[in-house]
């Protein structure tokens, strides 16, 4: 260990504590400052030589993202709110290149393994903590650490996929017990069970149903799975099951008689919201309104029910009609580039017996975060910055250099 240079264990240090904090409402700073550290030591350690980098990235996921950052700063011209826009292009746009990027530099199965710990295992203290905080309110203060039931039910999206691992054998070929990984499937959904979030049932179908589907055409190169299509079934119906019953229970009085998947359904804000976006889209088609998810906030802040502890409604509610109204359909259509090519070079990795395993969880990662980003936006803030650090970690794995 003490030959490992400073600048390595910096490196270390700073991405894993970066997944290890992310998911805390107060964070900010740590995430900041983590991403700060992992990007500068990766740097010196590229320049220096002394770290193994994937192989670069595909042309045309880096001619996408160089197409999406300067039409988010070309957007300062024209933004109806410079102030914001100026704000979010470092909130959101650096944090999550830095995030992609440290992470995508630094990748390789050692570390892989250690960030993959760190995010189970933080992810469980910080919902012990959030349910001992509720417990003791107010004695342990009033405000969620978790961000709140929308903000932890992204997180629990982005971690489902990566709990697979858990009942595939080990890189030595050690098969784990099956029931290590049905047990943290039950954690995971009593987890979202609190946050009486609906779509985050939805999206951990999508995103296990892909993952099945990759795992299903991965054939020889697929990583074992004992007993694997009970726990699907198992699992598709305790899902289906807690969405009724979350359906039912966050739904109004009046619909209290309803069908269960139905309930609150039909009272929900979001087609009014929606139609609204789409009316403001068409102001401004081709470039929108300026980058940050929150620009045209005034719009919609009149919307916010006046019953209840409603939060204030401040975008779209849904991450491609949140798009278009930031960057037009010209800043939609690379977005949706930037996604698709990311699938593709998951759906590559599917090939090599090497990069399955990576490929499996991106694309079900993709997929899920993707889903739940339908009824809500969440490629912001901790969501978004630890998205893009996930999605580098895996990409690079499934392009590490061939060992000589």
């Amino acid at each position: 260990m003490n030959r490992i240079p400073f600048a390595e264990r910096i490196l270390l240090a700073s991405t894993t504590l970066f997944l290890a904090v992310a998911p805390f409402t107060a964070s900010a700073g740590w995430r900041a400052a983590t991403l700060i550290a992992a990007s500068a030591s990766a740097a010196f350690l590229v320049a220096r030589g002394a770290l193994a980098v994937p192989r670069p990235l595909p042309r045309a996921l880096l001619v996408a993202l160089a197409a999406w950052c300067i039409l988010a700063i070309a957007s300062l011209a024209w933004s109806v709110d410079r102030a914001l826009t100026f704000n979010e292009l470092r909130a959101q746009l650096l944090y999550g290149l830095l995030a992609f990027g440290a992470f995508y530099v630094a990748s390789d199965p050692a570390r892989w393994r250690l960030w993959w710990k760190a995010m189970l295992a933080c992810a469980f203290v910080l919902l012990a903590a959030e349910v001992s905080r509720e417990h003791l309110e107010p004695l342990l203060g009033t405000r969620e650490w978790d961000g709140g039931g929308g903000a932890f039910s992204t997180h629990l999206v982005i971690l489902a996929p990566l709990l697979l691992p858990l009942a595939w054998p080990t890189e030595g070929g050690t098969r784990r017990p099956t029931l290590l990984f049905v047990l943290a499937l039950v954690v995971l959904f009593y987890a979202a069970w609190r946050t009486e979030n609906r779509i985050v049932w939805l999206a951990f179908l999508v995103a296990y149903g892909i993952a099945a589907i990759a795992h299903h055409f991965a054939r020889e190169c697929r990583p074992r799975f004992d007993g694997a299509r009970y726990v699907a079934v198992a699992g598709v119906l305790a899902i289906v099951v807690l969405a009724g019953f979350t359906a039912h229970y966050r739904a109004p009085p009046a619909d209290a008689g309803h069908v269960l998947p139905l309930a609150g359904i039909e009272a929900d804000l979001r087609p009014k919201i929606w139609s609204l976006a789409i009316e403001r889209i068409a102001e401004a088609p081709l470039l929108g309104h300026g980058y940050g998810r929150e620009v045209l906030a005034p719009v919609f802040q009149g919307e916010t029910p006046h019953y209840g502890n409603h939060p204030e409604v401040r975008h779209a509610h849904n991450v491609f009609l949140d798009v278009a109204l930031q960057l037009g359909w010209i800043g939609e259509a690379i977005f949706i580039a930037i996604l698709a090519i990311l699938a593709i070079e998951f759906a590559r990795a599917l090939r090599r017996r090497e990069t399955c395993p990576a490929g499996i969880l991106g694309i079900a990662v993709l997929g899920g975060f993707v889903t739940k980003n339908l009824t809500d936006d969440f490629f912001y803030r901790q969501n978004g910055v630890v998205f893009w650090a996930v999605m580098g970690m895996l990409i690079g794995l499934t392009r590490l250099r061939e060992a000589r």
